[in-house]
């Protein structure tokens, strides 16, 4: 709802799309879509809690009508080294950089393949980050997110799982 999110909300807009905004920042995001106007929606989404993603995707082909293009740009970071990290701090990056992805991804592609969508695009917000990130999380969450990126494109454009190459993580760099 703020920075990338809000950025990226406003150009497809711009761009002639419709956008549902989801966060966990409720004043934020439904700021963002009020100010966008009649082309964009709110809703309340914890990408670690797969119930509410759901909603997300409805709210798209309810008040939309279809889903084109999904764009997961969630994501955090946890800088810690390795004896600092915990198992708690790691499990929360995983959670929300690469497995809200992934299943967000698993639920849009039948609405995506029914609209004969354009796209998914797999943007986190640590991938942004120019110089190298620091903590064991946030370096793995990093490569796993490259990664499943190519092999769910893949398998969003029918093409199945193996048609990413095994090295796509050094591809997409």
């Amino acid at each position: 709802a703020r920075g990338m999110g809000a950025a990226h909300a406003r150009m497809l807009v711009k761009e002639g799309g419709k956008v549902v905004i989801g966060d966990i920042l409720d004043d934020e995001g439904k700021a963002v879509a009020d100010d966008i106007g009649d082309a964009a929606r709110y809703v309340h989404l914890d990408v670690t809690q797969p119930e509410q993603w759901k909603a997300a995707v409805d709210t798209a082909v309810g008040e939309f009508g279809k889903l084109n293009v999904l764009v997961n740009n969630a994501g955090i970071i946890k800088p810690a080294d390795v004896a600092a990290t915990t198992a708690a701090d790691f499990s929360l990056v995983m959670d929300v950089n690469v497995r809200s992805a992934m299943l967000l991804t698993q639920l849009c592609l039948p609405a995506m393949r029914a609209a004969l969508a354009d796209g998914v695009v797999g943007l986190d917000g640590l991938l942004a980050v120019a110089s190298p990130l620091s903590g064991l999380g946030n370096r793995v969450g990093r490569e796993q997110v490259l990664t499943a990126d190519a092999v769910l494109a893949a398998e969003a454009r029918g093409e199945g799982p193996d048609a990413a190459p095994p090295a796509c993580a050094d591809l997409l760099r």
